[in-house]
């Protein structure tokens, strides 16, 4: 039995070219959108893991405050945890600078800059939460590039 003879017409390879740019350009396009999802992921990754150091770096400062320990000329500049890694910065406003117009963040007491400490580690650990959840989000959005993501939550104040 022989197969019926195919015809390559004109019309026929500009439908068949068509098809297969249709096809290249959604296959093209899913992927570069997967690409996109998984490095917007890896970035929040990054934005969490810089918030839970921080988060860190307040919660050890607060607890060297308790102690009651002084520090030299009471500047709190260039905080770094040495049990983190990678070793990340932390750097506190200057006792005696204003920051960009606002007071001073520690006060004379350190009894009374405890609690500001320790307001700083929530709020640094409520942001590591929520660059979590986002980089959760668009690492499910990559393995689904087909499905448009939700828009962002706003972030906490």
């Amino acid at each position: 039995m022989r197969f019926p003879r195919l015809r390559l017409t004109v019309r026929r390879i500009m439908a068949l070219s068509v098809v297969f740019a249709l096809v290249l350009g959604l296959w093209l396009n899913l992927t570069r959108t997967a690409k996109y999802y998984r490095e917007v992921s890896k970035e929040y990754d990054w934005f969490r893991m810089i918030h839970e150091s921080h988060a860190r770096a307040y919660d050890q400062l607060a607890g060297r405050l308790r102690n009651g320990e002084k520090f030299a000329s009471r500047h709190f500049t260039d905080f770094t945890l040495l049990r983190s890694e990678p070793k990340i910065p932390v750097t506190f406003p200057r006792r005696n600078e204003p920051l960009n117009g606002r007071p001073r963040l520690f006060d004379a007491d350190p009894a009374k800059d405890i609690p500001v400490v320790e307001g700083f580690a929530a709020r640094a650990l409520v942001r590591a939460s929520y660059f979590e959840n986002l980089s959760h989000k668009y690492r499910e959005a990559a393995e689904r590039p087909w499905i448009p993501a939700k828009a962002d939550d706003p972030p906490p104040p």
